[in-house]
């Protein structure tokens, strides 16, 4: 299935619902913020936000910071291939125990993550309008494969702590970087 920019908040959706793992297709227009938008809801309560992408510019990193003051994540876990650090400490300054940045200079992979107590959910695949065709893959609900996923993401993150102990951190910083993104762990 092709998901166009004018269809993704209906197809998108949809089609995790039905298929709960699978792929789709774009021409690569639109973004990490429509794909956001589409989606988010599909993770209900408090949920953890992990996005991997190429590099993020002050458009995206304010409707970040939306995200964080209306509530509608609980925290963000955010690496770039491009090194962002400063634009991402400018931008979300006020939310240093609910943000983790890092740079990975190797980073190839892309993707989007979110995850509660009440559910999880994957999508990969390139996140910037790159106006080629791209092909992602998604999981919808599949805590095991989810934990699988994860398993290779958390370690990046590891270098944003930086000598934070882990309880500067919020909750859900701590349960990301503890390795406790399944529901119904403690």
């Amino acid at each position: 299935m092709i998901i166009e920019p004018c269809c993704i908040q209906n197809q998108l959706p949809q089609l995790m619902q039905s298929q709960k793992v699978g792929c789709f297709y774009s021409n690569g227009d639109w973004g990490a913020e429509k794909l956001m938008w589409a989606t988010a809801w599909l993770v209900d309560g408090p949920a953890m936000t992990v996005l991997l992408m190429r590099s993020v510019d002050v458009y995206f990193l304010r409707y970040l910071r939306q995200c964080l003051q209306r509530e509608w994540t609980a925290a963000i876990a955010l690496a770039t291939t491009e090194d962002c650090g400063e634009l991402v400490n400018g931008e979300l300054k006020g939310y240093a125990d609910r943000v983790i940045y890092t740079h990975r200079g190797n980073l190839c992979a892309q993707g989007y993550y979110r995850y509660s107590e009440n559910g999880c959910m994957a999508v990969c695949g390139p996140l910037d309008e790159s106006r080629q065709y791209c092909q992602y893959w998604f999981l919808n609900g599949h805590q095991g494969r989810f934990a699988e996923v994860m398993e290779g993401v958390v370690p990046m993150f590891m270098v944003g702590v930086k000598g934070k102990p882990l309880h500067a951190w919020c909750k859900e910083i701590q349960g990301f970087l503890e390795r406790r993104y399944l529901a119904g762990e403690p």
